[in-house]
């Protein structure tokens, strides 16, 4: 029986105005509990989406009067009303802005100066309202700050590329406070968006007010700052969005300029540049998890592996060689080194899906070297070699992995066998191949059965 039930049956059963009065005053007593278990529920969450720190505050007091149980199911309303309607609303905002300055522009309305000076002010007038309704309408808040944050970037741009009332370095030095300011707020206020809008305002700095000259050690000194920055908050709160915007928009600077500016950045600036960044980005995705003694997830472990293969990509334009023979050697010894890294590197259980990916990458870079460096039979022989050397470490290691590539080798072998070589090879050859690819099956095929216990009874 619960309370109002209780009040229910005193009334039916005491008919005296004086118990009467005393339960009504009761009943007021529970509203006004109820109220104040509610507005405490309202503060502990604020606090809670406030604290930048792990720890956070205990829970306050649960009522003993019933609750409406939450809803788990998704809301249109709520996710229309609460975020998509903020979201739109600024961008709505930054957009009439601009087109108001251009309106103004094209009609000669104001003078410039004026222009300018009212651009700033909007986004001065965006900062206000944030920062006054940052307590009780957080998200709505940051919303605002960075329709402000926005305006300002394109504001310090016109006045430096349209106008002219801004120096080169006065503008480049006002983009990076501001960018560096949301950085603060987005750490302060617990906000991944702030930071991807820093992000996406500190990269686009140096093109916006790049000048004339091309200052390409300046420009990859400045973007690694921005990384060591981005480094930091991934340690500090593991913002993956972030990491890997910051991870792409790199290497696009990095190889677009390689392959592009060569002649004009030149060898040693990206080499350098280029094994910073991949050691950078090594160190960011892994660094986190193995001090936390995470198990590394799917997204970061092909952070790892695009990483390497851009790297590759970087020298291949980077060392301009001369013979496919070179290409091929690069392209073994990112290979091995993979595999290196792999198997005689400690890493800790936790990272399977590193080592697994670490394996597969070393394995497909050396099957691939085979037909960069050899030719026709040459390339099904040592194919089927490896194939077979494959199957054979996987079974006395019980690694799933290895036997599966070796399955996926000897299809690709068996596949190259009936649809290319058999156009090309002499009558010996087919021979030669045929009979060393059947005779190779069939002993894995045995093998399959006499350990078939051990192969598909293995928690592997």
């Amino acid at each position: 029986m619960n309370e109002c039930e209780i009040i229910s049956y005193f009334v039916v059963m005491n008919q005296d105005p004086k118990i009467e009065e005393l339960l009504k005053r009761i009943h007021e007593i529970a509203a006004e509990i109820e109220k104040s278990r509610q507005e405490l529920a309202r503060l502990y969450h604020e606090v809670k989406s406030l604290s930048p720190d792990e720890k956070k505050p205990s829970p306050p007091f649960k009522s003993s009067f019933p609750q409406r149980p939450p809803s788990s199911t998704f809301s249109l309303e709520n996710f229309v009303g609460l975020k998509l309607i903020h979201f739109i609303g600024i961008i709505a905002l930054v957009i009439g802005l601009a087109i108001g300055v251009k309106y103004a522009i094209d009609k000669n309305l104001i003078s410039p100066l004026l222009r300018i000076l009212l651009a700033y002010l909007a986004a001065a007038i965006l900062f206000l309202i944030s920062y006054r309704l940052r307590k009780k309408y957080r998200l709505f808040s940051l919303i605002l700050f960075g329709g402000s944050v926005a305006t300002g970037y394109f504001t310090t741009y016109s006045a430096f590329a349209y106008y002219q009332f801004l120096p080169l370095g006065v503008a480049f030095a006002l983009m990076l406070l501001l960018a560096i300011f949301t950085v603060y707020y987005s750490i302060k206020y617990n906000s991944q968006e702030l930071a991807i809008l820093a992000l996406v305002g500190g990269y686009g700095i140096p093109f916006l007010v790049r000048g004339s000259a091309e200052n390409w050690i300046g420009l990859f000194s400045y973007i690694l700052i921005l990384n060591l920055a981005i480094s930091f908050l991934s340690f500090k709160k593991h913002w993956t969005t972030l990491i890997y915007l910051s991870f792409a928009v790199t290497w696009l600077i990095l190889l677009s300029s390689i392959y592009i500016r060569f002649e004009r950045i030149g060898f040693e600036t990206g080499f350098w540049f280029s094994v910073v960044f991949f050691l950078l980005f090594l160190v960011n995705t892994v660094a986190f998890n193995i001090v936390r003694k995470q198990a590394l997830r799917l997204g970061d472990t092909f952070v790892i592996l695009i990483n390497i293969v851009l790297l590759y990509f970087a020298f291949l334009r980077l060392f301009e060689f001369q013979t496919f023979e070179e290409v091929a050697l690069m392209t073994l010894i990112f290979g091995l080194v993979s595999l290196a890294f792999a198997f005689f590197l400690r890493i800790p259980g936790t990272q399977r899906l590193l080592q697994s990916g670490m394996v597969s990458f070393g394995l497909l870079m050396t099957i691939i070297y085979v037909p960069m460096q050899f030719e026709q039979l040459n390339i099904t022989i040592i194919w089927v070699l490896m194939a077979a050397l494959l199957f054979v470490l996987g079974l006395w290691k019980k690694y799933k992995l290895l036997r599966l590539v070796s399955i996926i080798l000897f299809a690709v072998t068996l596949f190259k066998l009936v649809a290319i070589d058999s156009l090309n090879f002499t009558a010996i050859q087919k021979v030669i191949a045929y009979i060393l690819l059947g005779s190779i099956l069939l002993t894995v095929s045995f093998l399959y059965q006499k350990f078939k216990t051990i192969i598909f009874g293995e928690d592997d």
